[in-house]
């Protein structure tokens, strides 16, 4: 946690106060006290969720949106989020989900700024994601 909160540009003291709500955020429990290597990919997520979100930014870049875990850590990221975003003065999210850009750029009050095609060299190789980029922009 006091690593991925150097990352992020957060003194390590100040760090060691978000590490409690960190871990409740987790849920994690005794597993914290583990090797990170050894986390599942899933643990992983919340770890470094809670960690990335435990303090409020003026600038957010995001490219997607959470999506992954279970129903019940899902709602309660999504609520975080969505209050992580709401606290920030200045967003920027790129995601290949329209309805998602549309979603923010009302809660934000602004518009999307750009809706481009896939570079053509990803069209045959990854035929699962969306033909669209977009990105939503707000100051």
């Amino acid at each position: 946690m006091i690593l991925r909160g150097m990352y992020l540009d957060i003194d390590p003291r100040e760090m060691a106060g978000y590490v409690e709500e960190i871990a409740e955020f987790s849920e994690l429990g005794p597993y914290l006290d583990m090797l990170v290597r050894t986390y599942s990919s899933g643990m992983m997520v919340r770890l470094s969720f809670a960690t990335s979100t435990c303090r409020s930014r003026d600038i957010l870049l995001l490219d997607e949106w959470l999506a992954a875990g279970d129903a019940g850590f899902l709602a309660k990221a999504q609520e975080r989020l969505e209050h992580f975003v709401g606290g920030s003065r200045i967003l920027e999210l790129a995601s290949h989900s329209i309805p998602l850009l549309q979603q923010c750029a009302i809660a934000r009050s602004c518009s999307i700024t750009a809706v481009s095609p896939r570079p053509a060299t990803w069209r045959n190789s990854r035929p699962n994601m969306h033909s669209l980029t977009g990105y939503v922009r707000s100051e």
